[in-house]
């Protein structure tokens, strides 16, 4: 049970870091720091998501579309061009 959990965060989490980079203009991260504060946020939000749910009584398929259809609010910051 432990180990289909893990695999629930693991698959979560690739699909909205997959969601938050392709935001980003090269589709990585900028640094280490951010990436630790968005794995962070989505640390959050699985928690919040796996507390709210009975994960356990869907399948493979309806977890991946409940995980994609969560919406994580990431911070963003758009540099105007003028200041470089």
């Amino acid at each position: 049970m432990a180990t289909l959990a893990g695999e629930d965060f693991c698959r979560f989490c690739r699909i909205q870091e997959e969601k938050y980079l392709r935001f980003r203009r090269n589709g990585c991260f900028g640094s280490p720091a951010e990436k630790d504060m968005i794995r962070d946020l989505i640390a959050e939000a699985w928690e919040d998501l796996r507390d709210s749910h009975c994960l356990s009584e869907l399948s493979g398929q309806e977890k991946s579309r409940l995980f994609s259809q969560e919406v994580i609010i990431f911070p963003c910051l758009h540099t105007p061009k003028s200041w470089f």
